[in-house]
């Protein structure tokens, strides 16, 4: 758990455990499931910047299946593994179109 970050949510032996919500010292705020004070399960992280990702978590990172909703309009849809897209993604212009494709090491591959 960051320091200096605001935790509500149910606790067990000291650590957060279940459905919970913490505001981060920057701002950042995520409301999912939470496993011995780790993002675990599902849940959604609001950015400073206004992006948001809304997904699975694994080992307090972005790992399985989400959708991260870029300010700008566009958005990706598709697998993450340690915080980076990883795997069959799209995506998802501001006018509608998709580009899906794989994705590794955050950075899209070309067939």
């Amino acid at each position: 758990m960051k320091e200096g970050s605001i935790h509500e949510g149910y606790w067990r032996e000291g650590k957060l455990e279940g459905r919970g919500r913490l505001i981060f010292k920057n701002g950042e705020l995520y409301e999912g499931d939470i496993s011995a004070n780790k993002r675990l399960g599902y849940g959604c992280l609001i950015f400073t910047d206004g992006n948001a990702y809304k997904g699975h978590w694994e080992d307090d990172k972005r790992s399985g299946q989400g959708t991260m909703e870029y300010k700008s309009g566009f958005k990706y849809e598709g697998q993450w593994k340690n915080d980076e897209k990883c795997g069959v993604g799209a995506i998802i212009f501001p006018d509608g179109r998709q580009e899906i494709g794989t994705w590794k090491g955050d950075s899209f591959q070309s067939d």
